[in-house]
């Protein structure tokens, strides 16, 4: 398992090198980072939350290119501000819905198992 992390790290690199000369930094980091930010907020289990992540960098980039087309401003704007706000949307949505005693989960200086 490991091993796939690595592997899958390296992948992650060579492609962020290939496009950055194309596409820009600034939008590679915002959809790459941004849609699986959201997605862990809002998900569970990390296959629904790499499901999700895909799926909201799509309409990103897909509303992205709807607006610029209509408004005449960059793609890269449009599609950085609204990962931006899927952000900050779903950490609003996590704390007002979800009780505190909800999301405080596992802490690393609280013992695994009672007693120990």
């Amino acid at each position: 398992m490991r091993l796939v992390g690595l592997l899958f790290l390296v992948v992650v690199g060579i492609a962020t090198a290939v496009v950055v000369p194309v596409v820009g930094t600034l939008l590679i980091f915002s959809l790459t980072v941004g849609p699986a930010a959201t997605a862990a907020h809002l998900a569970r289990r990390p296959l629904t939350a790499m499901l999700l992540a895909v799926g909201l960098g799509v309409a990103s980039t897909w509303l992205g290119i709807t607006l610029a087309y209509d408004t005449g401003w960059p793609v890269g704007f449009f599609i950085f501000a609204l990962t931006g706000l899927e952000y900050f949307g779903a950490r609003l949505a996590r704390s007002l819905l979800l009780p505190r005693v909800a999301r405080q989960g596992f802490h690393a200086d609280e013992p695994a198992v009672e007693g120990s």
